[in-house]
């Protein structure tokens, strides 16, 4: 479970476990509205209307680029070991520690809005137009 609030002055996400709070991070500006965010085992993947960051559970390194979240609904996606962010009319994948796998090219990235859903198989994800559902797959190891 991750949770977005305000403390203070500081935007902050806290993700917790059946234990517990595990983490928690500050965020580099107070949104607030709406962000998407992403979370599996290995970490938090973040979609603000500015930028999007990756924030590690248990090891490894965070990351910030700046976002354009364009055409994409739910601009994030968390899979058992695997993330996806759209930006525009690509999609990034990427591993468990925030690393890139692969862009994605979308065939019809006019079609909004778009959103990234589970697929039918572990390893993959779909992106659901108003008209069509494109299924991808890839290996992570």
């Amino acid at each position: 479970l991750a949770v977005h609030y305000l403390e203070g002055e500081s935007d902050r996400l806290a993700v917790y476990s059946a234990e517990g709070e595990a983490a928690s991070f500050t965020l580099q500006t107070v949104y607030p509205h709406l962000i998407h965010f992403a979370l599996n085992q290995h970490g938090v993947l973040l979609a603000a209307p500015d930028r999007s960051a990756f924030y590690p559970l248990g090891g490894g390194e965070s990351w910030e680029r700046s976002f354009s979240g364009g055409s994409v609904y739910r601009p994030v996606y968390a899979g058992e070991d695997f993330f996806v962010l759209g930006e525009g009319a690509r999609l990034s994948v990427l591993d468990h520690y925030g690393a890139m796998l692969a862009r994605i090219q979308l065939d019809q990235p006019n079609e909004a809005p778009l959103r990234i859903l589970p697929g039918p198989e572990p390893g993959q994800f779909a992106i659901h137009g108003q008209r069509y559902v494109e299924f991808y797959a890839f290996g992570t190891d």
